[in-house]
């Protein structure tokens, strides 16, 4: 049985995004004989504590049952929600707050000895309002659904059955669903919601909707197949998850006992044509397997490798030439007697070059992996082992899964792939292609074989690194590319600067170190504090005393300033605080002039050289000017924006905001919508990768939060050169942008082979008036091979469409 399992392993991928804050489970079931484990992990930068709230069917809270968790970075957490009493089902929540979760709750049936009869592992997912999930019904079985209602208000839900060609075949007359009440759950099987069904065959999807204008993220939904009496998870498929042109099956079995369907469900608005490619481990194409797949608008298609002669490992590739596809394969092994032992559905996964999946190596369960090079080019693969505290195992994996030649693809048990574990080892597996490998060459699914039976695990695809443009602009101190330069302050955490006061023999102040001080604070600090979501504390701890400087305001060279002189200006001042002034906690040095010293104009950054404070070198600090008295704290806040490593976005010769208009604090500090760009937060770490949709080469339908909120998915990044990408985000009306005239998606191009002051960021369309570049419901742009359309905007957000060519 081992020696089959290990040549078998196949697995759910966990589809959708990484930047879930809030993650759902529609189904939770004990008692009975059942009982549901939930892993939660941890798939963003930084710890966090949230509840975990168990609901029951009619929306009342189990609080027996609900728990606060805490996961670190990088760690995870399991709970068990134990087989004890009649059967009872739930559903449940995970909020994360401001971090990123991901999970899959396991179901597990046992019989009243104690033997392990059938497991499921249905993936938690985001909140949306549309949900298409496949259907099928046969004499042995049917689908099962879960649907919640997440808030706080009744909602009439629309549930209509398509056939495999697109026709619509019927819709729901139930009334549990008009309306589904607050926090309400329905779960059964869809013969039962749609009687219809009883007694016959069908295949098909089915489309389960809120009503138009339904406010976005008010639906849960999963699904489960029960064939001969055994559970198989199912993928759902929501209005959050971006569609693919690209799918890989990486472990397909078929032969002595195993049977595999792949199913395709078509999830744009016109027909798919495509090619379903199949491999052997070794990479050589199978062109007897390889099969021509056309599927109408809203349809889907079934392709089934039956059990037939020896056992047969491969792997395949869906490559649509025409719209865009999600699918997923069925796994089932069979006694000899024709009795169904195991089922499993897995979800196709997008190719990438980083995934993250729960990990286990416990006595009677171990985690079995399957990895594919999906490139023609041998792709080199490292691998992170992190226990559920988030500290890495210092244990290397085996040589054969670190490099993988062309279409190659290796699968074990992680026990055998990273000997020794520890017996009762649980944790987190990070797996990515090295850094000169191209984008999407990897893909990978998991499994957990629980006492012989196969149970599915998520695999949480990290898209995000193809979007890291490398730093190409090479100032030295400021720049776009990753990794921002070292010598620049810390962006997250607790950042402190000294703030000194100066004034002149030709300038002296007239008024107190506390009214310029006051100009900055506390505004200064509490617009760093809001646009980083609260992940930097920035301190001001000011020295409130005049302190003289050597010479007349006019003879520091403010007129035709260098680096050079600028920092002898900063040195002087700090040399003059210094026997009363502790700088050996500060990150930098905020030195104010009196803002009558009309020679001191302006209030520049120090970051190209260095000066000492209490025999500490330091990079950083910023200097007022005239300048303060007309742009107040912005003024800090663009300065801070060089301290943190960013480049100027207005331009240093010709007209002055053409790249950016109003937008961002680095372009026009007085600008409509002065907040940080979603690409700049993201290169701060203000926003995890969970946050960042990255679209290398498939079209993708997504939901973005308005950048000024805290949560949600923020910005999608198209790549279109080594340097370069698009970016969308969502902008509205609130915050520190509450000028905005117009409220919507603004897309721009980032390019990090530009320097400061000449448009690294340039916003489009290429309007003379940069402010009206926002795109409402409706409208679109092109960038190059970039479109970018507002399909929906509503008070939270906005739903757009980006396409390549």
């Amino acid at each position: 049985m081992n020696r089959i399992l290990l040549s078998i392993l196949l697995a759910i991928a966990l589809r959708g995004s990484l930047f879930s804050n809030t993650i759902y489970f529609s189904q939770v079931a004990f008692g009975g004989g059942y009982s549901t484990d939930i892993v939660l992990v941890n798939t963003g930068t930084t710890s966090f504590t949230g509840p975990l709230n168990v609901y029951m069917p009619t929306g009342a809270l189990r609080t027996d049952l609900s728990s606060e968790i805490t996961i670190p970075a990088g760690g995870s957490a399991r709970v068990t929600v134990p087989n004890t009493g009649t059967l009872t089902t739930a559903w449940a929540e995970f909020v994360a707050g401001s971090g990123n979760v991901q999970g899959v709750a396991t179901f597990n049936l046992r019989s009243s000895d104690g033997t392990l009869i059938s497991t499921a592992g249905v993936v938690g997912v985001e909140s949306a309002t549309r949900f298409l999930i496949p259907v099928d019904v046969t004499p042995a079985g049917a689908t099962g659904i879960a649907i919640n209602n997440l808030s706080l208000a009744g909602r009439i839900l629309r549930l209509r059955l398509f056939t495999e060609d697109g026709t619509f075949a019927m819709e729901a007359n139930d009334l549990r669903l008009q309306p589904l009440g607050v926090r309400r759950q329905v779960a059964d099987f869809v013969t039962n919601i749609f009687p219809q069904l009883a007694g016959t065959t069908f295949r098909g999807t089915l489309l389960i909707e809120a009503p138009a204008g339904t406010p976005s993220g008010v639906l849960g939904a999963t699904a489960i197949s029960v064939n001969e009496g055994l559970l198989s998870a199912l993928p759902v498929i929501s209005n959050r998850t971006g569609s693919a042109t690209t799918l890989e099956f990486p472990q397909v079995a078929f032969g002595d006992g195993y049977s595999t369907t792949l199913t395709v469900m078509n999830t744009s608005a016109t027909a798919v044509t495509g090619t379903i490619n199949f491999y052997t481990q070794a990479g050589a194409p199978l062109q007897d397997l390889t099969t021509t797949v056309r599927i109408p608008a809203g349809g889907s298609a079934r392709y089934n490798l039956p059990d037939r002669g020896p056992l047969t490992v491969v792997w395949a590739e869906l490559i649509a030439t025409t719209g865009t596809v999600q699918g997923v394969a069925t796994f089932e092994r069979r006694a000899t007697d024709g009795r169904l032992i195991t089922s499993a559905g897995m979800p196709a996964v997008q190719p990438g070059n980083s995934y993250v999946l729960p990990m286990d190596a416990t006595a009677g369960e171990s985690t079995g992996i399957a990895v594919v090079n999906v490139r023609d080019a041998t792709v080199g693969l490292r691998f992170r082992v992190l226990a559920e505290n988030g500290a890495e195992v210092n244990t290397a994996a085996a040589s054969r899964f670190t490099t993988l030649a062309a279409r190659n693809q290796q699968a074990d048990f992680v026990t055998n792939v990273f000997a020794p574990l520890d017996s009762s080892f649980r944790g987190t597996l990070r797996i990515e292609s090295d850094g000169g490998s191209p984008a999407n060459s990897v893909g990978a699914t998991a499994l957990t074989v629980k006492e012989g039976l196969l149970s599915a695990l998520p695999v949480i695809p990290n898209t995000t690194s193809a979007c890291k443009l490398p730093e190409a602009a090479n100032r030295g101190d400021v720049g776009l590319g990753f990794p921002r330069y070292t010598a620049r302050i810390p962006a997250t955490g607790t950042v402190r600067a000294k703030v000194l006061f100066v004034d002149f023999s030709d300038a002296q102040a007239m008024m107190s170190p506390q009214q310029v001080f006051a100009m900055i604070s506390p505004k200064a600090p509490d617009f760093l504090r809001a646009v980083s979501y609260g992940r930097m504390d920035y301190r001001l701890d000011p020295h409130f005393a005049w302190l003289r400087m050597s010479k007349p305001s006019t003879d520091y060279g403010w007129s035709n300033l260098t680096a050079a002189l600028q920092r002898a200006y900063v040195q002087e001042a700090v040399t003059l605080a210094d026997p009363n002034v502790d700088f050996s906690d500060a990150d930098l040095v905020v030195v104010m002039a009196n803002p009558d010293a009309a020679a001191i104009f302006n209030g520049p950054t120090l970051t190209g050289l260095s000066y000492t404070a209490d025999g500490k070198t330091s990079f950083n600090a910023i200097t007022s000017g005239a300048d303060l008295t007309y742009w107040g704290f912005k003024w800090l806040d663009h300065e801070m924006g060089h301290s943190l490593g960013l480049p100027d976005l207005y331009a240093f010769s010709g007209e002055g905001h053409r790249f950016v208009g109003g937008f961002g604090i680095m372009g026009l500090n007085s600008g409509q919508a002065p907040e940080y760009f979603a690409y700049e937060r993201w290169l701060l770490g203000w926003l995890d990768d969970a946050q960042i949709s990255c679209q290398q080469s498939s079209d993708a339908t997504v939901t973005l939060t308005a950048i000024e909120r805290a949560g949600g998915l923020k910005a999608v990044m198209v790549p279109t050169g080594p340097t370069s990408m698009v970016v969308v985000e969502s902008r509205r009306a609130v915050g520190y942008d509450t000028a905005l005239e117009k409220t919507g998606a603004l897309v721009y191009k980032v390019d990090t082979s530009i320097t400061s002051g000449s448009g690294p960021i340039e916003v489009f369309p290429g309007t003379v008036n940069k402010d009206d570049a926002i795109l409402t419901m409706g409208n679109q742009v092109t960038v190059g091979s970039v479109t970018v359309r507002v399909l929906q905007s509503t008070i939270a957000g906005d739903t757009v469409r980006v396409t390549t060519r």
